[in-house]
C-alpha cells in the first residue's frame, strides 16, 4: 500500500516546523515562559491534528452487510438470486 503523503507535503511541514523553531529563544536570558508555553501548545496542537488525520486514514472502515439486520443482528433472508451479495462502507 502506498502512502498518500507526497514529498511536497512533507517539505511544507518541514518548512513550517523550521519557521516555528526559528521563533524559539536561543539562550536562557531570552526565554519568555508565557511565549514558550504558547509555542509548545501550538506545536502540540498541530502534532495532535496530524496524528488524528493519520489515524483516520489508516483506520479500517466499518462495513454494512445487506443480509444482517441492524436491529437484532440476526440474518435476513437471502437476497434475490439476481442481486449479488456485497458489503459496502458506511457513508
Amino acid at each position: 500500500m502506498s502512502s498518500s503523503i507526497t514529498q511536497a507535503a512533507l517539505d511544507v511541514l518541514a518548512r513550517r516546523l523550521d519557521e516555528l523553531a526559528a521563533g524559539f529563544p536561543t539562550g536562557p536570558a531570552a526565554i519568555d515562559l508565557v511565549a514558550l508555553t504558547d509555542d509548545i501548545g501550538m506545536l502540540t496542537h498541530h502534532l495532535q491534528q496530524a496524528a488524528e488525520r493519520a489515524q483516520e486514514r489508516f483506520t479500517a472502515p466499518q462495513f454494512t452487510c445487506p443480509n444482517v439486520s441492524r436491529s437484532s443482528g440476526s440474518p435476513r433472508p437471502p437476497p434475490a438470486p439476481r442481486a449479488p451479495w456485497t458489503c459496502s462502507p458506511r457513508p
